[in-house]
């Protein structure tokens, strides 16, 4: 190796160090450590008696005085292009059944989403007063429903990942709680639709992409990976911002949900104006 190309090699591994180093101190990772949220990282927001604290995790406990109770943070900060982002989250109590009040009552119990040129995507582990629940991928642009599987998990994560223009998501729960039946599946958008949760269309699209990922899922299912969940979304390369949440829809319902260990494995990030 002569002279030039070692002086090459060095220029290159010194760059490569200066970014990992500066991308170390300037990611906005959070473990929610102590009793203070870090209002340089995080905006909070708490409506209908719900609350939002810390202590060495990030709690949103909701309220049964109200309707519509909720909270949730919202980075302060936004990712510039790709980016790969996960977040571990834990239904701690209050996860049981309860009488419908009106059509639409739900328990989002974890959410993680991104907002990209005012429009919403997420993940929400959900449950309807019936005792249906599972993972729901949700985009407004794509029609509300895009993806559902059936677990019963209260304790898992959530990935979201955006390369180009195609927006990504994935989840990681134990493999005991992952279901991967067809009768199962059938059954539970059966009575989706029929309690009027969703549409003829919905039931259409979501057992259709359930039917399409049997068999990798079933193979998945055991090994306790991440797993894709619906397809890419085609988005805008816009700047990003972040959520996580939990709620009480239109019921008067309590519960107790938990974030932790917030890392981003790919990005760049501002803060914004």
């Amino acid at each position: 190796m002569n002279k030039h190309m070692v002086l090459n090699l060095i220029g290159v591994l010194v760059m490569s160090l200066m970014a990992m180093t500066i991308g170390a101190t300037t990611l906005p990772n959070d473990t929610f450590d102590g009793t203070v949220i870090d209002n340089n990282k995080w905006e909070v927001y708490a409506d209908g008696g719900a609350t939002v604290t810390q202590n060495d995790k990030l709690i949103v406990s909701t309220s049964k005085d109200y309707l519509i109770s909720k909270g949730n943070v919202t980075s302060r900060w936004e990712f510039l292009r790709d980016f790969d982002v996960q977040v571990d989250w834990n239904i701690e109590q209050g996860w049981g059944n309860w009488l419908r009040v009106t059509q639409n009552d739900h328990l989002d119990g974890a959410v993680m989403g991104v907002s990209i040129n005012d429009r919403s995507y997420h993940l929400t582990r959900i449950r309807f007063p019936e005792g249906y629940e599972g993972i729901l991928l949700w985009a407004p642009s794509e029609g509300g429903w895009v993806a559902f599987r059936v677990v019963r998990a209260m304790q898992g994560q959530f990935r979201i990942a955006r390369s180009g223009v195609s927006l990504s998501f994935m989840y990681k729960i134990d493999p005991k709680d992952l279901i991967v039946d067809r009768q199962q599946e059938h059954s539970l958008l059966v009575e989706l639709l029929k309690t009027g949760i969703i549409t003829g269309q919905e039931f259409g699209k979501l057992n259709e992409e359930l039917m399409k990922s049997y068999n990798e899922r079933l193979k998945e299912s055991k090994r306790g990976h991440w797993q894709p969940i619906g397809k890419s979304i085609v988005v805008s390369d816009s700047s990003a911002k972040l959520y996580l949440y939990a709620g009480s829809i239109d019921t008067y319902h309590v519960f107790v949900t938990s974030f932790d260990n917030f890392y981003i494995n790919l990005g760049l990030t501002t803060y914004g104006k």
